[in-house]
């Protein structure tokens, strides 16, 4: 059947009447789209699926464009419609951006046109005044994530419905959005964490990683007034942060302290995605008493002054001992210093022992601690535990 219109169809009907033939020609409605232009509301480059956090803000969820087929219109409010777990207790904000080059992300040149919350399951940002013509125009939807947000649920949104200020026909294509999942769990915290006191000027840190996590990092924090508070105290000062492995024991050194000084810690854990266990694993405070004073001594042996030839190896030149009035300490490094020619032009290197056989003399009893080399008449031994 052939379409025709209106007044074609009346034309038609007197022209038969004149010539008297009894006939008869039903009128077809008008079609929709006959009645005005249209607005189309297409699917812009959806960004990609991703993890959120709660209180994260601006995360993109969905792109869509604007154009009408012929004319221009004026778009006044965009509905935003979601999964059933988008709703305001779990999207704080909903964001309205003219998408300045199309690409479906959130760019600083992008213009923010309005916001609005959630009711129920649809966000409605009113009071827009958006120019749409047969051009086609991109913007992109962008959530605040409620800080209450419960973990593992699924966050979406297309546009729904908008208001055409022309009155024109709309057309919805916007068929798809990134979904957002909320990681609101955080790791363990370490456990026997530990700050021991007693050493001078550097403070031994040990602790036990978490089990349960693949990738976490452990931060430690130290303040002079009282344990840090979370692991983003901006009056703490960092002394350890690192991607570490669960159930791993970890023993670190604090250096460059004063001696007398009390000192708090703290060990924070966080996973991938940045949730951090904010609870205060506190280590003990350190350096509070006097430090443990080492004191090096004479052996009750001695070794007796020789004559010695070029090239010989392990000739003795010295024997003594070390000891603490109370408690316990480590030597990291030792110097030792010579007279006369004593240097690398007459001694090719230096070596350390711990004299566990005969005193003062070098036998199959004694144990290597440590070699080096001389600089000038000192040769430094470094590495000791």
């Amino acid at each position: 059947m052939t379409r025709v219109s209106r007044t074609a169809s009346l034309f038609i009907v007197f022209a038969l009447l004149l010539s008297t033939v009894p006939t008869f020609v039903s009128l077809e409605p008008e079609p929709a789209w006959a009645a005005g232009e249209i607005t189309t509301v297409g699917n812009g480059s959806d960004p990609s699926n991703a993890i959120v956090l709660p209180g994260d803000t601006s995360w993109t969820v969905d792109a869509f464009t604007l154009a009408t087929d012929s004319g221009t219109d004026t778009v006044s409010s965009v509905s935003i419609g979601g999964s059933a777990d988008t709703t305001s207790g779990s999207v704080s904000l909903v964001k309205l951006y003219k998408d300045s080059n199309g690409d479906g992300l959130l760019d600083p040149s992008d213009t923010l046109l309005g916001t609005s919350g959630f009711t129920a399951s649809t966000a409605t940002i009113s009071n827009l005044a958006i120019d749409v013509s047969t051009s086609l125009s991109s913007y992109v939807v962008a959530y605040d994530i409620a800080s209450g947000a419960p973990h593992g649920i699924s966050l979406s949104g297309m546009v729904g419905v908008i208001t055409s200020d022309a009155g024109n026909n709309t057309t919805y294509n916007d068929s798809g959005s990134a979904t957002l999942t909320v990681d609101a769990t955080t790791p363990n915290a370490v456990s026997s964490f530990l700050a021991t006191d007693g050493k001078s000027g550097r403070v031994p840190l040990s602790w036990i990683n978490p089990n349960g996590e693949t990738t976490f990092t452990v931060r430690v924090l130290r303040r002079m007034d009282q344990y840090p508070v979370d692991a983003n105290d901006t009056t703490a000062t960092s002394v350890y942060e690192a991607t570490e492995t669960a159930g791993a024991s970890v023993n670190i050194l604090d250096m460059g302290l004063t001696n007398g000084q009390t000192y708090y810690y703290a060990a924070f854990t966080r996973d991938q995605y940045f949730n951090w266990n904010n609870t205060v694993a506190a280590g003990t405070t350190a350096d509070t008493g006097t430090p443990i004073a080492v004191m090096v001594g004479d052996s009750v042996a001695s070794v007796p002054n020789a004559r010695v030839k070029g090239s010989e190896t392990n000739r003795e030149v010295g024997v003594f001992t070390l000891r603490v009035a109370r408690g316990s300490d480590t030597i990291d490094t030792m110097t030792v210093t010579g007279g006369g020619g004593t240097g690398p032009t007459n001694i090719s290197a230096a070596r350390l022992f711990n004299d566990a056989g005969t005193l003062g003399v070098l036998d199959a009893g004694d144990t290597t601690i440590a070699s080096s080399t001389f600089s000038g008449s000192s040769a430094t031994f470094t590495s000791l535990s």
